[in-house]
């Protein structure tokens, strides 16, 4: 991109940060109805006695992390741990999947809990239950808007824009105040405004 007629960029001149997939990192079309999802591999048989001692304290962790779910409050933030995730109309597998979600970090909004399921909402307002164990407390979010979002070097309007992002892009999200929150996009990083981005609640002040 060049400034004024140079080919020469500034230090400060921004670039442009895309996203080539959905907003939602969803598949081209929901899942046809009663469309059963692929099972897992049968692990009958192959687990060695180190591996159940593993399975075991797996098994472990995960209730301890099922149990901080629960305490709580709703609705609160998360994002999806894996690039393949199911969304299904209800709490087991025996609901009909509806969306399959190819976008690891896309941020959702957990509003429900049942069991190992979370009820989400994600941001073009789509609801549906997911596995708690494909979903992550990592702070994630996704720009929202008609036009590129300016990432500042520092969380005032009057400061140097290091980067655009176009709506659609996933960066992590390590904290928000005042109205601004820190975005990274694969380690380039700017201050977003949160009203500009949806995986923060207004006024949110956090830091990871």
């Amino acid at each position: 991109m060049s400034h004024n007629g140079s080919n020469a960029q500034p230090a400060h001149a921004w670039r442009m940060l895309q996203t080539s997939n959905d907003c939602a990192g969803r598949a081209n079309r929901p899942l046809e109805p009663g469309r059963k999802a692929r099972k897992d591999g049968d692990m009958t048989g192959i687990l060695s006695g180190l591996g159940r001692v593993l399975l075991g304290a797996l098994i472990v962790i995960t209730a301890a992390q099922a149990a901080n779910a629960q305490d709580r409050k709703l609705p609160y933030w998360a994002s999806l741990a894996s690039g393949d995730v199911l969304m299904r109309t209800g709490p087991e597998r025996t609901f009909p999947a509806i969306w399959r979600y190819r976008r690891r970090d896309l941020p959702v909004q957990v509003i429900q809990i049942y069991g190992d399921w979370r009820k989400v909402k994600e941001v073009d307002g789509t609801e549906g239950w997911m596995l708690s164990t494909l979903m992550s407390a990592k702070r994630t979010a996704i720009v929202v808007g008609q036009s590129p979002a300016p990432m500042h070097a520092e969380p005032t309007d009057g400061s140097a824009v290091n980067w655009q992002a176009e709506p659609g892009v996933v960066g992590k999200m390590p904290s928000c105040e005042a109205g601004w929150c820190l975005f990274d996009v694969a380690g380039k990083k700017g201050y977003i405004r949160s009203d500009r981005i949806w995986g923060a609640s207004p006024g949110e002040s956090s830091e990871e």
